[in-house]
C-alpha cells in the first residue's frame, strides 16, 4: 500500500507481508589490545568479544576493530567487519527459517562523555590497554582516561536485520494516523534547528512505562500499529524469491556482498557512522587528522536515535532497534516495486470507510439514539426558553438608545420620572409595550441623517409618528 490513507484505515489484513526481524541484543564488550589516539575525536582500535551468551547468538571469536568517535554527547555507530576469510564475527540468528544459514551484523555503540578542551585534547597522549581504567556498567563498557577527564563507553549489539514474506493475520479496532517527526527551526536562543521524535517513539512503543492513567497508550491501538498474531510458520513460502535475488531489506545483512563461490558475508566492518546531527564537515574541523570510513547519518536519523536513546534510559539495543525499524520501512517504500514480484495470492483486506448511512445494526441504533437525544435536548431548550425568558424588546440595543440625545428618547429611557436611567432594559415585553401605549409613544421611528455640515458628520433623528 503505497498510499498512506489505506495504510490508515486498513483494519484486517490476512494473507502474504513482509515481516522485518528488528531484534537488537547488546552487552558490555570484552576489549583487549587497546589503543585510543585522543580523549575526544580520535579512534580506538584493540580487539572485542562477547562477555555474555545470549539466546540465538552464534559463538563470537576475538574480532578487531577500529572506529572513529566524535565529542562529548555525539555518540556514533561501528560496524564491526570479518576477522579472516570465511570466519565471523558473532552475530543474532535471525528467526526466519531458512535453508542457509544467514548472518546479522554487529555493532559498536560509542557514548564519549567528560569535558572537552581541543589544546587538552591534542596534547593528551594516547591511551593503551595498559594505563586505561575500564569498568562494566550494566550494558556497557567503560574506557577512562586517566589524565583527561573523559570516557568512552561502549556496547556490544548484535542484530540480525533480516526480513521475510510470510502469511500473517493483523488486525485493528480503530483506523490510525501514521506519525511523524516534527521540525523546530532555529532561534535566537537555539542555533541549530532540531526534530521531535515523540510521536515517532510513541508508536515505537518506546516511552515509559505505562501506569493507570496512560495503559491505553501502550496498548496496540493507542501507538496507531496493527496487532500481529503469531504467523503459523516462521518459513518463506516456496514461491519467495531465492536470496541473492531479494531486495535488501527483504535479504538479511550478509547478502550485501559475497564471492564466486556463493557464500555472503557481512558489510566490509570498521564503518563508523555520527549521530551527532551535525555535518561531516563541521565534525571534521575538530579532528587533528582526516578519518578514513566516517560517515554522517542524517539529522533525522541522528535525531531519532539519541530520542529513543534518552526515553529508554540509555538503552543502545533499543535506540538501535528503532533506527533499523525505521529505516527499512523508508528503503521498502523506496524499493516498492520490487516487492510486487508475484501476484498477492489469498489475500483478504478490511477497511475503515466513512459513509453517509449506517450499514449495521449497531451503526443504525445508535445514529437513533442520537437524533432521539438532539430532539428532547432541543425540546429541553425551547420549553426554558419560552418560560424563562424575561428580555426587553430593547435587548441590547439599549444602550445605544440611551446615547440618543432628546426629549423623546429621555421620555424612552426615563418614562417614570424618577430620573433613572436604563430602567427599561429590565423590564418585560409586555411592561413596556403598555407604557409606551400609555404614554402614546408607541410608533417612534429613528434614523439615520446627514447632519448637513460641511463635515459631513451623521448623526440619529428621532421622530414621533404617531400623531
Amino acid at each position: 500500500m503505497s498510499d498512506a490513507e489505506s495504510r490508515q484505515n486498513l483494519r484486517n489484513h490476512t494473507g502474504p507481508a513482509l515481516v522485518l526481524d528488528a531484534r537488537v541484543s547488546c552487552q558490555a564488550p570484552d576489549l583487549d589490545k587497546l589503543t585510543l589516539s585522543a580523549p575526544f575525536y580520535g579512534n580506538i582500535s584493540g580487539t572485542v568479544t562477547n562477555s555474555t551468551s545470549s539466546p540465538r547468538l552464534q559463538p563470537i571469536i576475538p574480532t578487531s576493530f577500529l572506529c572513529v568517535f566524535a565529542g562529548p554527547g555525539q555518540r556514533s555507530i561501528c560496524q564491526i567487519g570479518v576477522n579472516v576469510a570465511y570466519l565471523y564475527i558473532g552475530s543474532l540468528d535471525s528467526h526466519f527459517q531458512r535453508q542457509n544459514k544467514t548472518y546479522g551484523t554487529a555493532f559498536l555503540i560509542i557514548d564519549p562523555s567528560g569535558n572537552y578542551n581541543s589544546q587538552a585534547n591534542i596534547s593528551t597522549s594516547a591511551l593503551t590497554s595498559t594505563n586505561a581504567n575500564t569498568s562494566t556498567r550494566g550494558s556497557w563498557t567503560d574506557v577512562s582516561h586517566p589524565s583527561a577527564n573523559s570516557t568512552l563507553s561502549l556496547s556490544l549489539c548484535f542484530a540480525p536485520w533480516d526480513a521475510a514474506r510470510l502469511s500473517v493475520n493483523m488486525h485493528s479496532s480503530q483506523n490510525r494516523t501514521e506519525p511523524s517527526p516534527h521540525w523546530t527551526a532555529p532561534s535566537d536562543t537555539e542555533s541549530v534547528g532540531s526534530f521531535n521524535m515523540d510521536p515517532v517513539l510513541h508508536q515505537l512503543g518506546l516511552h515509559s512505562e505505562p501506569n493507570d492513567s496512560s495503559f491505553w497508550q501502550s496498548t496496540f491501538e493507542g501507538r496507531g500499529v496493527l496487532a500481529l498474531d503469531r504467523p503459523a510458520s516462521l518459513a518463506p513460502p516456496a514461491h519467495s524469491l531465492p536470496p541473492f535475488q531479494r531486495p535488501f531489506v527483504q535479504a538479511d545483512m550478509s547478502s550485501a556482498g559475497g564471492g564466486s563461490s556463493g557464500i555472503s558475508v557481512p558489510l566490509a566492518g570498521n564503518r563508523s557512522t555520527l549521530l551527532s546531527g551535525h555535518t561531516l564537515d563541521a565534525v571534521l574541523n575538530n579532528f587533528t587528522y582526516t578519518p578514513d570510513d566516517l560517515l554522517a547519518a542524517d539529522p533525522a536519523v541522528a535525531s531519532l536515535f539519541n530520542a529513543a536513546f534518552r526515553t529508554t534510559n540509555a538503552s543502545a539495543a533499543r535506540a538501535l532497534s528503532a533506527v533499523i525499524t525505521a529505516l527499512s520501512a523508508t528503503a521498502y517504500y523506496g524499493q516498492m516495486p520490487a516487492f510486487d514480484f508475484v501476484p498477492e495470492r489469498g489475500v483478504e483486506q478490511v477497511y475503515f470507510r466513512t459513509v453517509q448511512m449506517p450499514v449495521r445494526a449497531s451503526g443504525f441504533a445508535a445514529l437513533v439514539w442520537l437524533l432521539a437525544a438532539h430532539t428532547v435536548l432541543v425540546s429541553i431548550i425551547m420549553m426554558i426558553f419560552r418560560n424563562k425568558a424575561t428580555g426587553s424588546l430593547l435587548s441590547e440595543a439599549w444602550q445605544c438608545i440611551a446615547q440618543l440625545q432628546g426629549v423623546v428618547t429621555d421620555v424612552c429611557m426615563r418614562y417614570d420620572g424618577s430620573g433613572r436611567a436604563g430602567v427599561v432594559a429590565n423590564m418585560k415585553d409586555k411592561e413596556l409595550k403598555r407604557v409606551f401605549e400609555r404614554q402614546g409613544r408607541n410608533k417612534i421611528r429613528v434614523r439615520i441623517v446627514g447632519s448637513g455640515d460641511d463635515e459631513g458628520r451623521l448623526m440619529w433623528e428621532v421622530k414621533d409618528v404617531s400623531e
